[in-house]
């Protein structure tokens, strides 16, 4: 057999076959444990509210600038798509579009359903009744709470405090109730799942949307399905399912309608400017219109030759270039306008009148897509928060760049305006020739025509700003809707169950194994073994029915084929060995305390050697705490400590008891002082002429660890005794007799260990069990537990 040497106090030892007793012994913890596991995980299974999750999935389509697959935003340290991402979840995250998907949800009050030890909340259609109020009146009662009762009938009632006092008022459903100038009407619901139920305490306050956002905030959760993929996982975690799927499948709509409401935003903006342009234009045309109709009423007007006709014409072109020039500046001034403006929040217009730049165009398209994400981090974070900051140096950067690309674009503008300017100051010179009037009349066709022209221009523009407008779509698209949780989240019973019959049998072994680490008596004979060196001469079993007794019984004559017998057997037998050469021989037994079974062990280790047939003397010298006359029925009234004083002689003391060869004396009334009796000459003298006469006297000593007399009587002893009881004697008990042997000089010392339970596979380490049950007449097949109604009927 395996043993393993612990590194404790002292040299003991763990057996392994000590700690499989020690688990026969108490395998009923486990059962407790678990038992008590089990219960508390129903209790919190029971009295838990469960936690549902509503989860739906977004895609967010891309939006390529005419920039992108050049390189040019990632030069600027900008990836768009992975940006992008990261701001929309920010702006789903955001307490802003949580308010509004609140407001839209038209969230008024929370009912709840007052239980026995929790409080259930109901929602929408599982509540019986409805509350109905002004939200938009002065005065409502956000912080209140009320409790209604149901009454039978149409009545119920209603109860609040009013300050710090109970109000109680009884009302129809239906009717009107002003509670402190908070008007409302309770409905009864008939359509509801639930029913009213008298008795039964319903609550409701009103609230507004928007103080649930703390609700809501701790339980939304945006998540990216992979790095680069553009769908998005948006979940909420509430206790109420219906709220948890309604809120996430609102949130998401109002998100859609969000990112559509800010492309539309950017087509207004240049609708606008575009609105703006043609009505000026409109009077600039009417003017001319207006001039050339009395400049024709005033004169005559003739047509000129072809040659004039031709530089006419070419004059006309060069006014053309030089007007689309013109209105090139205009734009490229209102682009530099916006920019200087510094406003960091507005867009920039994408193009400029005849200006295909792919690089201009490249960087307002990542101003613009800037311009948004800043937009959205607003919405989550303050202006000194990392992101929003960092946003605001790229739209920096984005907008030094942008100006200097302007500016160029101005230089060459401004040139081919002075380029047009000499060619028609050159056709103006070569037509000096031609009489004033043609020349005026030439001058305004041109300014008429070239004005109609750009008006005609600019009105194709806004139809298709105007048909952009009403074609933009949201890019975000709706894949998966939130559904109704069929099945919560937590707690989950299987999961609890497992953890608490897994916590069960872990508490349970652990409180064996700490019990018997925490155990400080002996119970096996190892023990003793490790802790002494005086010999152990025997191992008596425990008997069940002395311990039911008060005093002890000599179980060992009336139960001779048993178990205890046998060990005292034992005991008898190897005392043979000790002093031989002695015809007569004194036995003292004592122990450290009482209790420990010295009187027990005394009146059987009697018994049993008077079978032998031969005389046997009992001795009670415990003098502060006399019982064996109880055991034998025996007058105590003259005793021991009578002849020790010189009042009875030994005949007068000496008494037979029923069984043969077995005598005994009492120790008579309590002595004031015992210990000097028994160190007198009386005492020596009346163990000498017991040895003459009796074969054994045995001695049942006072308990050695509280009294000092027993060690005089222990000297004069031809054998000694020293019992330790099993399960109840200390450990330390068990280094006392090497003590007595090493302070007293003592001879002839040996322990018993007594009342060894019958658990201990190995009884004390002599293997008695192996002989199996019914070897001894107390060796009963014992019934299991579980069949408990073989014992009732046994009994």
């Amino acid at each position: 057999m395996a043993v393993l040497k612990s590194r404790g106090i002292g040299t003991e030892e763990i057996n392994l076959s000590k700690v499989y007793d020690l688990f026969l012994k108490r395998w009923y913890y486990v059962l407790v444990t678990l038992a008590i596991s089990v219960t508390l995980c129903w209790l919190y299974l029971r009295y838990t509210k469960p936690v549902f999750v509503a989860a739906a999935t977004v895609r967010i389509e891309e939006e390529k600038g005419p920039g992108q697959g050049l390189g040019l935003m990632e030069a600027f340290g900008f990836s768009p798509m992975r940006d992008n991402i990261q701001s929309e979840i920010q702006f789903l995250r955001s307490r802003s579009i949580v308010q509004k998907a609140l407001r839209e949800m038209n969230i008024t009050c929370s009912y709840y359903l007052v239980g026995t030890l929790i409080t259930a909340e109901m929602y929408k259609d599982d509540t019986p009744f409805l509350v109905m109020y002004d939200t938009t009146a002065e005065k409502v009662a956000y912080n209140q709470m009320f409790s209604l009762f149901y009454q039978n009938g149409n009545k119920y009632k209603l109860s609040y405090t009013r300050g710090q006092l109970p109000v109680e008022a009884e009302y129809y459903f239906g009717e009107t109730v002003n509670v402190n100038d908070f008007e409302f009407q309770v409905i009864k619901r008939e359509t509801s799942r639930y029913e009213l139920i008298p008795e039964i305490e319903y609550k409701w306050q009103p609230i507004r949307g928007e103080d649930l956002v703390d609700r809501i905030m701790g339980g939304l959760k945006v998540e990216q399905s992979g790095y680069l993929v553009p769908i998005l996982k948006v979940s909420h975690t509430d206790q109420v399912a219906k709220f948890a799927r309604d809120f996430i499948n609102t949130l998401v709509v109002v998100y859609q309608q969000e990112d559509k409401s800010r492309k539309t935003e950017g087509a207004t903006q240049a609708l606008t400017f575009i609105k703006e342009q043609v009505e000026n234009l409109r009077d600039s045309v009417k003017i001319v219109e207006d001039s050339l109709q009395l400049f024709q009423e005033a004169k005559e007007f003739i047509n000129v030759d072809l040659k004039v006709g031709f530089e006419m014409e070419s004059m006309k072109r060069n006014e053309e270039l030089l007007n689309t020039q013109q209105v090139k500046l205009m734009e490229i001034k209102r682009l530099q306008q916006d920019i200087a403006s510094g406003d960091m929040e507005l867009s920039l217009p994408y193009s400029i009148e005849g200006q295909t730049d792919p690089i201009l165009n490249s960087l307002i398209s990542s101003y613009n897509g800037l311009v948004q994400e800043r937009l959205a981090a607003q919405e989550s974070y303050t202006a000194s928060h990392p992101k929003v900051v960092e946003l605001t140096k790229k739209q920096a950067e984005l907008r030094s760049s942008i100006v200097e690309n302007v500016n160029s674009i101005e230089v060459s503008t401004r040139q081919r305006i002075a380029y047009y300017e000499r060619s028609m100051v050159s056709s103006k010179d070569s037509l000096k020739v031609i009489p004033q009037m043609q020349r005026e009349y030439q001058s305004w066709m041109r300014d008429y025509e070239v004005k109609e022209k750009i008006l005609s221009t600019l009105l194709e523009k806004q139809a298709e700003a105007q048909i952009a407008k009403a074609s933009i779509v949201s890019s975000v698209y709706i894949l998966d809707k939130a559904l109704m949780p069929r099945s919560p989240i937590s707690p989950l019973p299987e999961k609890v169950y497992i953890i608490g019959v897994g916590l069960g049998l872990c508490a349970g072994l652990l409180l064996i194994l700490l019990s018997g680490m925490l155990k400080n008596t002996v119970s096996y004979r190892e023990e003793i073994e490790n802790a002494s060196v005086t010999p152990i001469i025997g191992v008596v079993r425990r008997s069940n029915e002395s311990i039911k007794q008060k005093y002890p019984l000599l179980l060992s004559v009336e139960r001779p084929k048993s178990s205890l017998s046998e060990s005292i057997r034992a005991i008898r037998t190897n005392m043979q060995f000790i002093s031989p050469d002695k015809e007569s021989k004194i036995v003292s037994i004592t122990s450290t305390v009482s209790g420990e079974g010295k009187s027990f062990i005394t009146i059987n280790l009697a018994g049993i050697i008077s079978l032998l047939n031969v005389k046997v003397v009992i001795l009670d010298m415990d003098l502060r705490k006399p019982k064996l006359h109880f055991s034998f029925g025996q007058d105590n009234s003259a005793g021991l400590s009578t002849y020790l004083v010189g009042k009875n002689s030994l005949d007068d003391i000496l008494k037979k008891t029923q069984y043969k060869n077995l005598d005994i004396i009492t120790s008579g009334p309590i002595p004031p002082n015992p210990a000097e009796l028994i160190q007198g000459k009386r005492m020596s003298q009346l163990l000498e002429e017991l040895r003459e006469t009796y074969d054994y006297v045995l001695i049942d000593t006072p308990p050695i660890g509280l009294v000092t007399d027993g060690a005089t009587i222990l000297k004069l002893s031809d054998i000694a005794l020293y019992v330790i009881r099993a399960d109840y004697s200390k450990k330390s008990f068990a280094q006392n007799p090497d003590q007595l042997v090493e302070d007293h000089n003592i001879k002839n010392l040996y322990i018993i260990l007594n009342s060894v339970s019958a658990a201990n596979r190995r009884y004390g380490g002599y293997g008695y069990k192996i002989y199996g049950s019914g070897y001894y007449s107390d060796d009963k097949k014992s019934v299991p537990w579980w069949q408990f109604w073989k014992k009732l009927r046994k009994n």
